[in-house]
């Protein structure tokens, strides 16, 4: 049995709102992507918006806003595309190419053959960033 209980919803609360204070110093409220990360961990771990944003001070809105964009897929849409010039040449071994064309433009010629799941699910994590 593992008597190593995990941080209090208290001391998660108080740690925020320790990390949320050092990102108003100075007047300038920048907050860290650490300080984005504490608050939305304190939602996966079950507290509510309503404490973690009052601890950290600052608005629902920001918060909710915060959760949406972390919740959203890291990769882009892969797309597959068989470029005309390569469609239209039966008998060339060019044919067996498959265009990769990532969100950020970057395209990659890969030989069909060669395409696997594996590979696919690679470039959709990196997803073109």
């Amino acid at each position: 049995m593992n008597n190593q209980a995990g941080p209090s919803s208290r001391q998660v609360l108080q740690d925020i709102a320790i990390e949320f204070s050092g990102c108003r110093e100075g007047g300038i409220r920048r907050y860290t992507e650490r300080a984005r990360s504490m608050a939305i961990s304190g939602i996966g771990m079950g507290l509510s918006r309503k404490s973690v944003a009052s601890a950290a001070g600052i608005s629902m809105t920001s918060l909710s806003h915060w959760v949406a964009v972390a919740s959203r897929p890291k990769a882009k849409e892969l797309k597959l595309v068989i470029p005309e010039a390569v469609a239209m040449r039966e008998a060339s071994p060019v044919r067996d190419l498959i265009s990769i064309r990532l969100a950020s433009g970057v395209e990659i010629d890969f030989p069909r053959s060669e395409l696997s799941l594996e590979f696919l699910e690679t470039l959709s994590r990196i997803g073109g960033r």
